[in-house]
């Protein structure tokens, strides 16, 4: 009987860990890949699509500013 345990072959009281079937760990990798993979398209998407609006945000307050400024130096030389 010593020998037995010694050698492993005595079973073990505690409940033996059941390895997931094979079904479910695909399951499981494929939800780990959804889910890293939409958060880093997230990411990028918000990355490549922020600066394109930054920019686009300075360019149209850049013209505004300009159209303001063009507009009140006509509004002056026209009262001259």
């Amino acid at each position: 009987m010593e020998e037995g345990w010694r050698n492993g072959e005595k079973e073990s009281n505690c409940p033996l860990e059941e390895k997931a079937p094979a079904r479910g760990r695909l399951v499981r990798i494929l939800c780990k890949a959804l889910y890293y993979g939409t958060m880093w398209i997230g990411l990028l998407l918000i990355g490549v699509l922020a600066i394109p609006a930054g920019l686009l945000v300075l360019v149209i307050s850049g013209l505004w500013a300009g159209i303001d400024r063009a507009a009140s130096y006509w509004d002056r030389q026209s009262r001259m």
